[in-house]
C-alpha cells in the first residue's frame, strides 16, 4: 500500500496534524493528527509502497524496540490510516 495522494503532513500550535490538499480547500472535519511516532513513519515511508512489516522495521531500528510490540504498533496504526481513507492499497 502507500499514502494517499493529496494530504499534507502539517505542525499547527506544536501538533502533527494531516489535512487534505491546499490550504484553501481545508475541510477541518478532515483533519487528523497523528502522534510524534505517526507522523515520523508518515514522513518516513515517503510516496513509495509499504507493509505492517515495513513500518515495523522501521519502529524497531528508530525506536530500539521489540519486534512483537512494533509489528502490533504497526498493525494498529495502518487499521487507523485504512479507516481514515489515507491509503491506497
Amino acid at each position: 500500500m502507500r499514502k494517499k495522494p493529496g494530504f499534507e503532513l502539517r505542525c499547527v500550535g506544536g501538533e502533527d496534524i494531516l489535512v487534505p490538499g491546499g490550504v484553501e480547500n481545508v475541510d477541518f472535519s478532515r483533519i487528523i493528527a497523528m502522534n510524534s511516532s505517526s507522523a515520523w513513519l508518515w514522513r518516513e515511508v515517503g510516496d513509495g509502497d509499504f507493509t505492517a512489516a515495513t513500518l515495523a522495521q522501521m519502529l524497531v531500528a528508530h525506536y530500539e524496540i521489540d519486534s512483537v510490540t512494533a509489528e502490533d504498533a504497526a498493525a494498529e496504526l495502518l487499521t487507523q490510516w485504512r479507516d481514515a481513507g489515507i491509503l491506497v492499497p
